[in-house]
């Protein structure tokens, strides 16, 4: 209790010494401290979350998230999926959709791709990241296609690994590569051909994003519609309803054995992605300040 007092009047000097226009704090925990220590200054407010508000992530975190946002100013959440969950709780929300991690490939050279299903994530959070999905959806279909490989980038302990091979089935197993977390992620999206999002939840899935703008073609399931705002079906990528593994796996099939459909998807996905770049997270912030 003394540690977190003399944080709120630590982070409370440093407001008065700073004087912002506008205080914005990211997370639930984060807000909640920002908050109490802007008591009586009068500082406008924003609250910035960055995970899916039907998550659960903590039995103080989600009641600061439903209970505590509306002192805020405003609200930002991650996509017109949560804003539709969160529509008559939190009447001060809206959507800034996070920006591009990498600048968009030129179309013209995504080019040749290796014979790779690409998982970007946090390995060890397999249930979450649905790896038990795509490594089940593997069992089956890597026998039909055996040139190609299944790659896991991000960190993955050994009882992981082991997980993961023992759902996809001995036989299947030595076509999976972990290679652990990776300081030039970039690298592998444009190596890959495929890349698949098999989570079971996210918020704005940022590995997705990163995979179109690199020139994948990418297969993800629906995620209760968030994917729905980033891939237009069928057009930049296929979405494929939650928890249908069949699906899952003919889509996968389908771009697996037809460069001419992966390429497309990975070109349109490349022109499409580009809405979401730099230029525009920075206006909509400016916006929301000035406003």
């Amino acid at each position: 209790m003394v540690y977190f007092i003399q944080r709120l009047i630590n982070r409370r000097k440093k407001i008065k010494k700073y004087s912002p226009d506008v205080v914005i704090s990211f997370l639930p925990r984060t807000f909640f401290e920002t908050k109490l220590s802007c008591c009586g200054l009068h500082k406008k407010h924003i609250v910035s979350d960055h995970t899916s508000m039907d998550r659960k992530i903590g039995r103080l975190d989600d009641y600061i998230r439903h209970n505590f946002y509306n002192k805020a100013d405003y609200s930002t959440i991650l996509t017109q999926k949560d804003a539709s969950l969160v529509k008559g709780k939190l009447k001060n929300s809206v959507v800034v959709y996070n920006p591009l991690t990498f600048k968009p490939i030129d179309a013209e050279h995504i080019g040749e791709r290796e014979n790779i299903i690409l998982c970007v994530g946090r390995v060890n959070q397999w249930d979450i990241k649905g790896y038990d999905r795509i490594c089940e959806i593997w069992r089956e279909i890597s026998p039909q296609y055996p040139v190609w490989k299944l790659c896991f980038v991000g960190e993955a302990s050994d009882a992981t690994k082991s997980r993961l091979i023992a759902i996809s089935g001995k036989k299947n197993a030595e076509r999976i590569i972990f290679y652990g977390q990776q300081s030039d992620v970039k690298t592998f999206y444009r190596r890959a051909a495929i890349f698949a999002l098999p989570s079971r939840v996210e918020g704005f899935p940022m590995a997705l994003a990163e995979a179109m703008s690199q020139g994948c073609a990418c297969v993800a399931f629906s995620i209760k519609g968030a994917i729905d705002e980033i891939i237009n079906d069928g057009q930049d990528g296929y979405i494929i309803a939650d928890g249908n593994l069949s699906d899952f796996r003919n889509k996968l099939g389908l771009l697996m054995s037809d460069g001419v459909i992966r390429k497309t998807l990975a070109e349109n996905a490349v022109a499409n992605i580009k809405r979401f770049d730099s230029v525009n997270y920075a206006d909509r912030w400016v916006e929301l300040i000035e406003h």
